[in-house]
């Protein structure tokens, strides 16, 4: 933008003190003076020039009257835009003006607009600071002359892009509102302010400029384009494209207008708005524009500079492929000029190129970024400024190709220039500084580093600089270089700066404010801060889901962290689907072979590695490093490796292991050398391999070389050092050196406290280290002072989390905690044998129990019940989607393979669907605050509830922690007598579970009389309560599979069902909420199922189009599946029974027996089924992938049990149903009134069972779907017994006894007629 007012005229006056000039060139100067007067700049020009050849003719001295006669000729030159012309009269003005006064300060600051004119802003600035000090002679420093001096200096400060100078300068002379003479300084102070990150008030003094424009009726001129230009770029950089585009619309019809469609700011205007088009989506206005740059008469030159301009625009939103594109095709434009006219365009494409492919890690970067350095060498002087910013642009790109060597050395370039020629601190000096910090950074020397991120931050804090551009930069980049020190505290805060800084300059809605909050999100969940990491990724979520641009790698990225945080808190099924979006962004934008798709597979396959899915996860991990070792990204190759390293270890294959880690080792000495953290990682995993093969002595010399170095240069209060203490101290216990494994153990501890807090995962994972420490040391008393804390942390996490998690979050989430409770328990034991009764320790034991025994259980059984009871419409909505989306999952995993690809459902996003339903219906459900409740039952409310007679026994099952192979059982007791509760155990473990399991099975099954069993699992009760005859019993591992009341007492020649009532129940817990019922107080609907016709066969149905189902895969000896007529009789006369005692009663026999039917029940108080029950517990599982229906039902125990209906031998195509109720179809059903389930059916008790949670079969799939209590068979039952068992059982419940001890009168009475309990016993009641 150029001002015409800017030349001063006062020496013009000397004219009239001068005598009278001749004739012949007086009339030519004065009809030039004239004319110059009238504006009619086209008519003066030919007339002062023709004055200037008369005067030189006639008289040629240097006189006053000469310099009078240059000096309008410098006027009408610089009206005419002939700068260089008018340059060379003015130059020679001065000349003849010798005299320190305010003539010759008035030609030095018209000079100076003539050196700004044609950019020789250094030169314009000398002249400028000349007149300045001759001018002081004259006027106070805040008069106008001095003034108007000092904003033409600010304005050419601005231009050598010395912007603390020049905003020092304006803030001190500018006036707030601008006046005529001020416009030009307005209009620059407004373009610094947009470029210091003061948006919104560089639009204020826009406007306020604009305004003034306006009123001196200057709207149409040339200058106001260039303001309506530089306007439209603030509101572009803000994202408010339509605006943008109306203003450079408007500045383009002002140019073209006046003639400027040849001018640079036209070509400037016109590149800007290829940009916006391109920023609103309007790729084909964007297309026509560039064509229309193309056929201009200087096309070649101008759309080359379209073309780079697009191309850094495209980068900086991350459409690199596109970028790279435009700017190669301007590169190849510019370097096929035959005049080779065009070195500056071609400096600034190839400069653009390097930064792409420096973006994409690609080696050309090198080559390009040296090319475009070499060009700047020759066209900016080292002096100038442009030079120290081509040096910095060659210092990033060597940077982002990870080559630290020369980047250092580049940057220690740009420092001898920043000393040799910029002493005074700039804009540009912070970004030197930073560079060289990022430099040295890279490899791995902090100490320079910080000291020169230090110093340019020092540079704002003094206020030696205002904020700018460079700032938030500085700050991200030593906010890095503190987290890869482990200073995380001073990292948070500097990321808060940046955050902070982002806010006040109103960026909030744009994605480097996005950017900056995943920054501090990845610090929080590092600082194990989870509540606080999820708060920043929302708020980027926020800015993402604003912005119709997102669909770039920064987008991609962030999901790629997004899924990392929902794994880091097991939500599995979350993180897996972010992960796999944020992989399909970075694919389609960055392509399947960049850099940040190796990303998402990495990520992706760390995910599959904790699930277990090592098929999954293996090719992804080569295929990543594979990507990185095509692009040179050395760093992320050895990342890789060690992650595959990691995997390889999982599944013992230690050879592959450590070939890979010793090439990541040597890949990180060769780039990082040893000092760097990350050298040390690798070492350390190495360390963990040796240690894992029994090397111990190889890997304690490796922890001790990598705890030595990371000392010397992180420090000892540092998370790296933290977790090689943590190695080392469990290598040292390995090998018996207690003293040193003790030592690092405190050290360990010690250090998590200090940097992560007492909550932290990995402070508790310390502190149960110790406390295991001194519990394998036999220090029982210091080990209890450590588990304490320990436990109570662990609990802690379970009620922090479990209540926002589906079942499966909870499971993974657990089955990592869990053993930290296993080894507490076996420690409470030997305590317990060691040192002898604890009343303290024995209560903790029992509220352990009874706070995390059956803890899925309970928690699927309350979000059911929360459902059940809300009268939220859109709950129960939300409840009817999951049940039928968890259906939809069934018929998929029955399906093949090629069925489920013809059927176009995706099994994974179905999974996810259900998963995200079942978060969805927790945080609904007034649930959600209460799902953890159980946390604070305690033995006492258990004893409160028992009466006299009553003894309350929970069954522990415990794996001795220091003992291979060596399993033992605990009961914990308490009765209304006990002052706390007690233990007893039974010692033999593996002999319970095996030789004698299989002994007890077989006396049942071969009606043998059994005179073991007693001793093996009966004595130890009976021991503990002599007098007590009424038991509850929560049992665990094998008792789960054994009728105690089968067991027969050798002493008292009595079965234990003669001798003790025995309730079994999840958890003793329930004995503080379980209300026992009568059937004469519940609502009386019965659903009766039996008699199934399994192959369609009986009821006279032809099977058409259908597949016979093996009646082997069910344990039958032929490939039908037996009719049960026995069951027939049971159901009607159960259902005569029912009809006799007013139950309202619905009977299903043959084809009606069938899976729909079953389904379509609406929670009715008794569910009987008489049929055929499986548990598929010999099958073989693989972790190959499936390529029919097997491995997708079997992997999961729920599959593996349930029960036959109609239709279950044959498989009909376009069928709904296959006639088998598995255990996870079961959870679907809707019981929530339904006081019992009877499952008149062989082995329906079964499953697999699981230490501290049940077994996992139909029996917890009707508790979870809502039943109260569950009848059950645990083997293979006679069925005309069968028949009469529950005959007796409803008759005796209808009496008006409770259930538990109506089934128990039943047995008895069946036990008379007959003796074996093969007959009476092969069913039991869990639950009441």
């Amino acid at each position: 933008m150029q001002v015409r007012f800017i030349i001063y005229t006062a020496v013009v006056c000397a004219l009239c003190a001068q005598p009278v000039f001749a004739q012949s060139w007086q009339e030519s100067y004065t009809s030039a003076k004239a004319a110059f007067g009238r504006n009619e700049v086209a008519e003066a020009y030919p007339l002062a020039k023709n004055a200037l050849s008369q005067y030189q003719q006639e008289d040629g001295s240097t006189t006053t009257s000469y310099a009078n006669i240059l000096h309008l000729l410098s006027e009408i030159c610089y009206s005419l835009s002939q700068y260089e012309e008018g340059l060379e009269y003015v130059e020679k003005e001065l000349v003849i003006l010798t005299g320190r006064d305010e003539t010759q300060a008035n030609a030095l600051i018209n000079a100076a607009a003539f050196y700004q004119a044609v950019g020789r802003h250094t030169s314009a600035i000398q002249s400028l600071e000349q007149a300045k000090e001759m001018l002081l002679a004259f006027y106070k420093p805040e008069e106008d002359p001095i003034v108007a001096c000092q904003l033409s200096l600010a304005i050419n400060y601005y231009l050598t892009n010395e912007n603390h100078r020049a905003f020092e300068l304006f803030s001190n002379h500018l006036p707030t509102e601008p006046t005529e003479e001020q416009l030009q300084a307005h209009f620059y102070y407004s373009r610094l302010l947009a470029e210091m990150g003061q948006p919104e008030a560089a639009m204020r003094s826009f406007r306020k400029t604009q305004t003034k424009f306006e009123e001196l009726g200057m709207g149409e001129s040339t200058e106001y384009g260039s303001l309506l230009t530089a306007l439209a770029q603030v509101h572009h950089q803000q994202g408010a494209y339509r605006e943008a585009e109306v203003l450079y619309a408007r500045a383009e019809e002002i140019f073209e207008k006046n003639n400027q469609a040849e001018s640079d700011e036209y070509a400037a205007l016109v590149n800007q708005r290829v940009v916006n088009f391109f920023a609103l989506g309007d790729e084909a206005q964007a297309d026509q524009l560039l064509k229309q740059v193309a056929a201009q008469a200087n096309g070649t030159l101008a759309y080359a500079q379209v073309l780079t301009n697009c191309a850094s625009w495209h980068a900086a939103n991350h459409a690199t492929a596109l970028a790279k594109q435009q700017a190669t095709e301007a590169v190849s434009l510019l370097r096929a000029d035959p005049t080779h006219t065009h070195q500056r365009p071609l400096y600034e494409a190839l400069k653009v190129l390097a930064y792409i492919e420096g973006l994409e890690l690609q080696p050309e970067a090198k080559n390009h970024s040296q090319e475009a350095l070499t060009l700047a060498a020759t066209l900016f002087p080292e002096n100038t400024l442009t030079r120290l910013v081509a040096q910095n642009h060659h210092t990033r790109n060597l940077l982002h190709v990870a080559a630290g060597a020369e980047a250092a050395a580049s940057a220690r370039t740009a420092m001898r220039i920043v000393k040799a020629h910029f002493p005074q601190p700039m804009s540009e000096t912070v970004a030197t500084l930073t560079l060289l910090g990022r430099a040295y950074q890279q490899q791995g020397d902090f100490l320079v580093a910080d000291s020169a991120y230090a110093t340019a931050l020092q540079l704002y804090e003094l206020k030696t600089l205002p904020i700018d551009q460079h700032y938030t930069y500085l700050l991200n980049n030593f906010a890095l270089a503190q987290q890869e020190q482990g200073n995380w505290s001073r990292a948070h805060d500097l990321l808060v700066l940046v955050a902070a800084q982002m806010q006040q300059r109103k960026s909030r809605q744009f994605q480097e404010y996005a950017v900056a909050m995943e920054n501090l999100a990845l610090l929080e969940m590092r600082l194990g801060r989870t509540a606080m990491a999820k708060q920043y990724l929302d708020s980027a979520l926020v800015v993402f889901d604003t912005d119709e641009k997102k669909q770039n790698t920064t987008f991609g990225s962030f999901q790629l962290t997004l899924g990392k945080y929902y794994q880091s808190m097991a939500d599995f099924a979350k993180a897996e689907v972010w992960l796999r979006s944020g992989q399909g962004i970075l694919a389609q934008v960055a392509g399947n072979t960049s850099e940040a798709y190796a990303q998402s597979q990495n990520a992706l396959a760390v995910l599959y590695q904790t699930l277990g899915n090592y098929a999954e996860a293996e090719p992804r991990l080569k295929e990543a490093i594979r990507i990185y070792e095509q692009k040179n990204n050395s760093r992320e190759v050895s990342t890789a490796k060690q992650n595959l390293a990691t995997l390889y270890q999982i599944q013992q294959k230690y050879s592959e292991a450590e070939t890979l880690l010793t090439e990541a080792l040597q890949l990180d000495e060769r780039n990082l050398g040893k000092r760097h953290p990350q050298y040390g990682v690798t070492l350390q995993n190495l360390a963990t391999l040796y240690q894992k093969k029994k090397d111990f002595g190889k890997a304690s010399e490796l922890l001790e070389e990598v705890r030595q170095t990371t000392q010397n240069t992180l420090g000892a209060n540092h998370p790296l050092y933290a977790t090689i203490t943590t190695n080392l101290a469990v290598v040292y216990q390995d090998q018996g050196q207690y003293a040193q494994a003790e030592k690092y153990w405190n050290e360990s501890v010690t250090a998590r406290k200090n940097l992560l807090g007492e909550d932290h995962p990995d402070y508790a994972r310390s502190r149960f280290g110790l406390a295991n420490f001194y519990f394998a040391t036999g220090k029982f008393d210091v080990a209890y002072q450590q588990f304490e804390p320990v436990i109570q942390n662990y609990q802690n996490q379970i009620t922090r989390y479990f209540a926002a998690m589906s079942e499966k979050e909870k499971g993974a989430l657990y089955a990592r905690i869990k053993p930290v409770f296993d080894t507490y328990q076996d420690f409470c034991i030997q305590y317990l044998k060691n040192n002898g009764p604890a009343a303290q320790l024995t209560e903790q034991l029992y509220n352990l129990q009874l706070t995390n025994k059956a803890i899925l259980l309970n928690a699927s059984n309350k979000l059911r019940t929360a459902v059940a009871n809300s009268a939220d419409e859109e709950t129960k909505a939300l409840f009817k989607d999951w049940v039928a989306t968890k259906e939809q999952l069934v018929k998929l995993y029955a399906m093949t393979r090629q069925e489920r690809e013809a059927s176009g459902v995706d099994v994974t996003t179905t999974e996810a669907k259900a998963n995200d339903l079942e978060k969805a219906l927790t945080a609904k459900s007034t649930l959600f605050s209460t799902l953890t409740s159980n946390t604070t039952a305690n033995w006492r409310q258990i004893q409160s509830n028992l009466k006299s007679d009553e003894a309350a026994i929970e069954i522990m099952r415990i794996k001795k922690k220091f003992v291979a192979d060596s399993i033992y059982y605990v009961g914990l007791v308490v009765t209304p007598a006990f002052t706390e509760p007690r233990t007893f155990i039974w010692p033999k473990g593996i002999l319970m579970e095996q030789r004698l399991y299989r002994f007890f099975r077989n006396s049942i099954k071969h009606r043998l009389a059994d005179t073991i069993s007693y001793a093996t699992y009966w004595a130890p009760v009976a021991a503990a309560v002599p007098n007590i005859k009424k038991l509850w019993i929560s049992s665990d591992g094998v008792f789960n599979k054994i009728n105690p009341n089968t067991i027969f007492n050798p002493h008292t020649r009595q079965w234990i069902l003669d001798e003790y009532t025995i309730y079994l129940i999840n958890n003793t817990r329930e004995l503080a909420e379980v209300q026992t019922a009568a059937a004469d107080g519940i609502t009386k609907t019965a659903s009766l199922f039996g008699y199934a016709d399994f192959n369609l066969a009986a009821a006279n149905q032809v099977v058409q189009g259908g597949k016979r189902t093996s009646g082997t895969r069910y344990g039958f000896d032929s490939e039908d599946i037996p009719m049960l007529p026995a069951t027939e009789k049971e159901v009607v006369n159960i259902a005569a029974l029912l009809n006799n005692n007013q139950w309202q009663t619905d009977s299903y026999t043959l084809d009606h027996a069938n899976e729909k039917n079953l389904k379509k029940i609406e929670s009715p108080t008794i569910l009987h089924v008489a049929t055929h029950g499986f548990f598929l517990s010999d099958v073989e599982l693989t972790d190959e992938p499936d390529e029919g229906n097997d491995q997708a039902y079997l992997k999961n125990p729920l599959f593996r049990s349930g029960i036959l209906l109609a239709g279950a031998g044959v498989r009909l195509e376009n069928s709904e149903e296959d006639g088998v109720l598995t255990a996870y179809e079961a959870l679907n059903l809707n019981l929530d009134h339904t006081e019992l389930v009877s499952l008149s059916a062989c082995e329906t008790g079964l499953g697999e069972v699981r230490d501290g949670e049940g077994v996992y079969g139909l029996q917890r799939s009707f508790l979870v779907a809502g039943a109260k209590a569950v009848l059950m068979s645990l083997w293979q039952v006679d069925d005309q017994a069968t028949q009469e068992l529950m005959e007796q059982f409803y008759q005796h419940w209808f009496s008006g006894k409770p259930k538990t001890e109506a089934f128990r009168e039943a047995q008895i009475k069946l036990k008379e007629k007959y003796q074996h309990p093969y007959y009476w016993g092969a069913f039991v009641m869990i639950g009441d």
